[in-house]
């Protein structure tokens, strides 16, 4: 035997040697008591908070979760009292469009940010970002002012939208996922409803500015709860080698946000007619945006298949679109926000439009899609608690969206609110709750550990991306449709006013309004086709991700306990 062989055989023994001394110390560590009470040493084996510590962050975090999404509504609500006061309707979209640019472009962002920093200093800074310039948009005394800070705070929404679907599951013990997928669904439920409601009530009784001035009263408090409650280091998920800030995907993250923003500002601009489909700014905008994402995708490849670039931390790991399954949960999960965020935009706007009725009355609308949402949340988490059957409500919840969708499209116009789409909403609501557990579910139990957090990152700007475009291509089919239909009805100053708020057309004439309430009950029904159809598209989705043997929650907490229970006995020796 050479003496090289012989090296490496002793090289090898001394290995295992060492690997059974730290397994046998480790085995001691783990043995020995630790200080503190029983519930605490429970605790901390078990890994998992203590139920009053538990409670304080899932309940920060959902206000936090609530707050992102209801200013979503509330500032489309109060739109046009804001172009009145600032005299500028045909500039005043871009509140809405500000924040929603900002809120998809951020997601992944963040949940990089939190491997990096940490979840608690991310968090914490979402929180301050969102609440701060929530203030400043109530304060702002020009349209300019409104409109930066609406961009600062759509990026702080987006912080506590993603991190929150991020660090929920990461902190939930298993018996409650049921729980939190249900609580998910009721926040999401009641933040549609509020939303609107309380523009309204503020529009009318008070100022607009409240819309954004009541983040900070819930804002803060929720904050400094969460930073005085978060869980110590002997019961917090820490990310076993964090990656370092030079190794972040730069450049996959700046073509991602390009390609998110510019197809967005490009459809809506051109959607709302402030430019036409041939203006430069709009083939500009929908070019860079196109390109951007053949880009990214490029971009990610070479970083997956590059030895070179192992140790860079891809915005969008290819691994996500080359799983078959996670490939395709994505893809559901843009279509469903695809037809959620039409479908809560377009039944109120019907309400207020066709059914006469003022902002608050037309949100009460909502209530029964929105409960049943938060109804199916809670099926999808719990059909899934023992035994994985994501497949199948998957594949259910997109039966649902297109019977539902395929129901509302029946609508006839009407004064009066047919009883029969309290119904048809129910059917619709169930479907989109039990989208949302179940995608997250999935996500959860078919990504790497190291990619746990950007896979919830993408999979949150992939549904709130499926949602922008659905809301676009919802105001270019009103809009075209109005164009159409009042040609000759109306001056074209008041169709510049109903193109950057409908409300407007509340201050027209009866005959005039007869005419919108037409356009817009076929406006709604093309809408809810093109939900349909996207509900066909999202069940063929659905069909493919089926696994001969899914992975159980039960499989994957084991997993997940087995290497953090291991990682802290190796530093506990290490020290």
């Amino acid at each position: 035997m050479t003496s090289t062989a012989t090296a490496e055989v002793q090289e090898s023994a001394t290995l295992n040697e060492l690997k059974v001394n730290i397994d046998t110390e480790a085995q001691k560590i783990s043995e020995s008591p630790l200080p503190g009470s029983e519930e605490q040493l429970k605790a901390v084996q078990n890994h998992e908070l203590p139920s009053w510590r538990l409670a304080c962050v899932i309940g920060s975090l959902s206000v936090g979760l609530y707050m992102s999404l209801m200013d979503m509504t509330i500032a489309a609500s109060v739109l046009f009292t804001i172009s009145t006061d600032f005299g500028n309707f045909r500039e005043a979209n871009w509140i809405l469009l500000g924040y929603s640019s900002a809120y998809v472009g951020c997601a992944v962002v963040f949940t990089r940010t939190a491997d990096v920093f940490g979840r608690k200093a991310s968090v914490l800074v979402a929180f301050a970002v969102f609440t701060g310039f929530s203030l400043g948009a109530g304060w702002s005394q020009t349209l300019g002012q409104m409109i930066l800070f609406r961009c600062l705070q759509g990026a702080g929404g987006s912080g506590l939208y993603t991190l929150c679907m991020v660090i929920l599951p990461e902190i939930s013990p298993m018996h409650l996922v049921p729980f939190v997928s249900g609580l998910i669904g009721i926040v999401v439920a009641v933040a549609g409803i509020s939303g609107p409601v309380l523009g309204g009530l503020f529009s009318t009784y008070t100022t607009w500015r409240w819309s954004f001035w009541l983040n900070a009263p819930i804002g803060i408090p929720a904050m400094l709860l969460l930073f005085i409650v978060w869980p110590e280091e002997k019961y917090a998920v820490s990310v076993s080698n964090r990656p370092k800030l030079k190794n972040l995907d730069f450049l996959g993250a700046f073509l991602m946000i390009s390609g998110s923003v510019s197809l967005i500002v490009g459809l809506q601009q051109a959607g709302s007619r402030i430019w036409t489909w041939h203006n430069p700014g709009t083939i500009t905008l929908l070019t860079i945006g196109g390109a951007s994402w053949v880009c990214m995708f490029i971009w990610q490849y070479i970083l997956f298949s590059s030895k070179r670039m192992s140790k860079m931390h891809p915005q969008f790991p290819f691994a996500l679109l080359k799983h078959r399954v996670m490939g395709f949960t994505l893809l559901a999960a843009f279509l469903s926000g695809f037809i959620f965020t039409t479908s809560i935009i377009t039944i109120p706007m019907r309400g207020q439009i066709v059914n006469i009725l003022n902002a608050v009355d037309a949100s009460v609308r909502l209530i029964p899609m929105l409960v049943c949402s938060a109804l199916g949340s809670f099926i999808g988490g719990y059909a899934s608690y023992r035994r994985n059957n994501t497949f199948w409500t998957l594949n259910a919840s997109a039966c649902f969206m297109i019977l539902g969708s395929g129901l509302m499209s029946s609508l006839e116009i009407s004064l009066n609110t047919q009883k029969k789409q309290w119904g048809f909403e129910c059917l619709l609501g169930l479907g989109i709750g039990l989208t949302l557990s179940t995608t997250t579910i999935i996500t959860s139990l078919n990504t790497q550990f190291a990619h746990h957090a950007v896979a919830q990152g993408i999979l949150s700007q992939i549904r709130v991306f499926g949602g922008t475009l659905g809301v676009a291509i919802s105001t270019i089919i009103l809009n075209n449709k109005i164009a159409k239909d009042l040609a000759g009805v109306v001056t074209p100053e008041q169709l510049e006013e109903f193109y950057t708020s409908p409300v407007a057309g509340y201050q027209w004439t009866v005959y005039e309004q007869s005419f919108v309430r037409i356009a817009e009950t076929a406006a709604f029904r093309q809408d809810m086709l093109h939900c349909t159809y996207v509900g066909v598209g999202c069940l063929v989705a659905s069909l493919f991700t089926y696994q001969k043997r899914p992975p159980t929650m039960m499989e994957r907490k084991r997993q997940l306990r087995a290497l953090y229970g291991n990682d802290a006995k190796i530093m506990a020796i290490a020290a």
